[in-house]
């Protein structure tokens, strides 16, 4: 296929294609196959996929299974949080965010919290090989 822009009536016949293939599975399975097809499309070189998905879309980075917490869908507030100093308290950041992104964009101390004790939790596994 060459690398253009299609029309909307072409997207809207090519995903009718790749629905009819899903026909009769449960709707989970469907979703897994979509999802492991989006990955391969992400994970390929160019060659393979020309035009592929290069973004910094968080929907199509690899995860583990589980919710996703606010600051893991905003990637520039997960920057801005990462190069806070760790010496800071959870409200001393939570009241630099707001400064910097809003009460609405901010995310509660308790998604902070979270967010620090998931990276502790995976820092330790990557040190254990789990």
């Amino acid at each position: 296929m060459q690398n253009k822009k299609l029309s909307d009536a072409d997207i809207k016949a090519h995903a009718g294609t790749i629905a009819s293939g899903l026909i009769g599975m449960k709707s989970g399975d469907g979703v897994r196959i979509l999802c492991a097809a989006l990955n391969l499309i992400v994970t390929r070189s160019e060659t393979e996929f020309p035009g592929s998905i290069r973004s910094g879309n968080v929907n199509f980075l690899p995860r583990k299974p589980g919710r996703m917490l606010k600051i893991d869908n905003d990637l520039k507030l997960k920057e801005f949080i990462l190069s806070f100093d760790r010496l800071l308290t959870i409200k001393a950041m939570h009241e630099q965010l707001v400064e910097e992104f809003g009460a609405k964009r901010t995310p509660s101390e308790n998604t902070i919290r979270s967010y620090f004790q998931r990276l502790s939790k995976r820092s330790e596994n990557d040190k254990t090989g789990k």
